[in-house]
């Protein structure tokens, strides 16, 4: 894991648009998995740069990029707290790359939350069969928050506890206070070719102090990004300023 100084969300965004293009020139699909907070403007931006950079006449980005989410806030597809409809709301074209919202359903049944998690978890498992067939690289883009949460997993949750049981699950689900999330489960980390994070302000100075160091998954979810393959954090609060 590298945490670089930057000043400006830009970074991120070059650095995710560079990779993603890097990889699609070598001939390799890619999956670009969003958050929302703070990060969900840098991801529409990848997308608009990724579109106007792969050049005309060449394959369309629909047919190499595919987006999703990281995680998700449960409720009719569209509602006012979506992580996906915020992505529209910043401008997501959603015709330029192959979009895959988490939820689908405009009306809530009985078994909607049950039937999007294991939806969204099929859809990851097939993500990670084909990339270990070395047919799909996984990238995804990452907030922290000054709790130490990450990708809607929130410290002391059930998802930040695992146990033997959890290992096959790449989706899961739970009820907080505030939202019913969705999110990719602790196991898929690991299947991430690179993870990107952006931590913008002083209040998360403490936060990435811990995460320079080990601390319990329990307490600090955001230590779950390293177990990427590659992770870079960017941040204008370096632990040491």
């Amino acid at each position: 894991m590298r945490i670089v100084r930057t000043d400006s969300p830009q970074t991120a965004r070059d650095a995710v648009t560079s990779r993603i293009l890097r990889q699609i020139g070598l001939g390799l699909p890619v999956l670009l998995l969003a958050s929302g907070g703070s990060t969900a403007g840098i991801a529409v931006g990848v997308c608009e740069d990724a579109k106007r950079l792969i050049g005309r006449g060449a394959t369309p980005l629909s047919e190499s990029l595919s987006l999703s989410l990281i995680d998700e806030r449960f409720g009719p597809a569209g509602h006012g707290d979506s992580n996906w409809q915020r992505l529209i709301d910043l401008g997501l074209d959603e015709c330029s790359v192959n979009a895959r919202p988490v939820l689908v359903d405009r009306e809530i049944r009985e078994n909607s939350f049950t039937a999007a998690i294991d939806a969204f978890d099929g859809f990851l498992k097939g993500a990670v069969a084909r990339q270990k067939a070395e047919r799909l690289y996984i990238v995804g883009l990452f907030g922290i928050g000054s709790d130490g949460h990450t990708a809607g997993i929130l410290p002391g949750s059930p998802l930040s506890v695992e146990t033997a049981e959890d290992e096959g699950r790449f989706a899961a689900g739970y009820v907080t206070d505030r939202f019913t999330r969705i999110t990719v489960a602790p196991p898929f980390f690991r299947y991430i070719d690179y993870a990107v994070a952006y931590a913008a302000g002083s209040e998360k100075r403490a936060a990435l102090a811990t995460l320079e160091r080990e601390a319990p998954i329990a307490a600090q979810p955001a230590q779950l990004l390293k177990r990427a393959r590659e992770t870079v954090v960017f941040t204008d609060a370096l632990p040491n300023e």
